[in-house]
């Protein structure tokens, strides 16, 4: 057998042995019995002739994958064309980044000296394109194009794609959101380039990611393949418990066990959203410290509408000590021109108060004695459905998602829940203390 055909043999079989080689070591090796969940991914990537869904849990090591089966098929398919892509273009650096430096390695120049005696270098590097010497096109296309999901595809054709978490969190708290990744994907059908009978990898589209919502992209895409926690044995049982504790509900459900959680029997349906970001200026705003542990320190900003009973708001959370929030939470006050800022003092006895009034954040603590279950459950399950949460355009700010979860995902005596503590404490500020906002 000659290098070449051992080369190929070893991309035919055991692509996970290239991307060891290329620095990936935590990714699985094949044992004694010729198994490697990592090396099947790799080679399901590479090899597979229809459009699949992979999805996997957080820190399996699934777009580590991608980045080799990327690299790999740079060097072993000179004559295609590839496209990566992820939820926004910002997101796809990191990866872009990851296959350059792999084809950087030794091992990548080795492998395109025995299979096409060719000196590896780069002709065109950067975080939105990749193209090598040993790149075959008349077309002038780039051998490796990263882009948002979002980004103009006027014009472009790819042989092969690759979309990599390209649903998130934004996708399960808002409609707009979920049907805007639909109609950038339906799109991908148009670019990908017809199947090749030459070539057949060619029209391929190869998905991994995340369930967020049941009317996600993924009710787009193949019937999925599905390792969660529980089949791939690669987190520790005291893994698991750190991650439950850092995430709501949803979240966990999403990232580890791949699947969303149903809405039946939950408090709040979907958030309603404004754009005007004017509509809450001199309003309101609440903050729900935290002083440790796995709580967040939650910012509300709202302002109400006494013509239509209609509140706008602005969440945000922190999984911080309130006093490294200080800085932030300034901003926004003053960011939203708020009037009259409250917080709850029972922990502290009134010492952030102090502390933000120093900073010049003038703040109405009281004391809080209404159960937080009954608090949540009138005060902002009776707003909830005049709630209009800001959405950002074009950068501007807009609500943390992870505020919304909290919100979403509230049961009683389920953590995280400071998101909804502190925006039913505000609502029953704002309604049950019009006087206080006198200054």
């Amino acid at each position: 057998m000659t290098e070449k055909e051992k080369l190929i043999k070893l991309i035919k079989e055991r692509p996970v042995d290239i991307g060891r080689a290329f620095g990936f070591t935590k990714l699985y090796e094949i044992d004694e019995n010729g198994k490697s969940l990592h090396n099947d991914w790799i080679k399901m990537m590479l090899f597979t002739k229809k459009s699949i869904l992979l999805q996997a849990h957080r820190l399996s090591y699934k777009t580590t994958c991608v980045i080799v089966a990327l690299a790999i098929s740079l060097i072993a398919f000179p004559t295609m064309t590839f496209a990566f892509l992820r939820k926004t273009d910002s997101d796809i650096k990191e990866v872009m980044n990851s296959v350059r430096k792999c084809l950087a390695t030794d091992t990548s120049k080795w492998m395109a000296m025995i299979l096409w005696d060719i000196d590896l270098k780069m002709v065109k590097e950067s975080t939105e394109e990749l193209t090598t010497n040993i790149f075959i096109d008349t077309r002038g296309s780039a051998q490796l194009t990263g882009m948002g999901i979002g980004s103009s595809l006027v014009g472009k054709h790819y042989d092969k794609m690759f979309t990599d978490d390209i649903c998130t969190i934004n996708d399960r708290t808002s409609r707009a959101e979920r049907e805007a990744t639909k109609t950038a994907f339906r799109e991908l059908g148009n670019i990908k380039n017809d199947k090749d009978p030459d070539n057949p990898f060619v029209g391929v589209i190869v998905n991994t990611g995340t369930p967020w919502h049941r009317d996600d992209v993924y009710q787009l895409m193949p019937e999925p393949m599905i390792w969660d926690y529980t089949v791939t044995g690669i987190l520790s049982n005291e893994k698991i418990e750190e991650q439950r504790k850092m995430l709501t509900k949803s979240e966990f459900a999403a990232n580890y066990e791949l699947k969303h959680i149903s809405n039946d029997g939950q408090m709040f349906g979907e958030p309603k959203y404004t754009v005007d970001k004017s509509r809450l200026y001199y309003g309101y705003a609440h903050i729900d410290c935290a002083f440790g542990g796995d709580n967040y320190t939650a910012l509300t900003i709202m302002n109400d509408d006494k013509l239509s009973g209609n509140y706008y708001a602005f969440g945000i959370v922190w999984q911080k000590h309130v006093q490294k929030c200080y800085g932030e939470i300034k901003k926004y006050i003053k960011e939203f021109r708020v009037d009259a800022t409250f917080l709850e003092d029972n922990a502290d006895k009134g010492y952030v108060e102090q502390e933000l009034g120093t900073i010049g954040i003038f703040t109405h603590g009281y004391h809080e004695q209404q159960n937080k279950n009954v608090k949540i459950s009138t005060w902002l399950y009776d707003a909830w459905d005049k709630i209009f949460w800001l959405k950002g355009v074009n950068g501007t700010t807009e609500t943390d998602p992870e505020y919304l979860n909290q919100i979403l995902d509230y049961i009683e005596d389920f953590e995280p829940d400071d998101a909804p503590d502190s925006c039913a404490s505000l609502i029953r500020e704002v309604e049950g203390r019009q006087e206080a906002f006198i200054i």
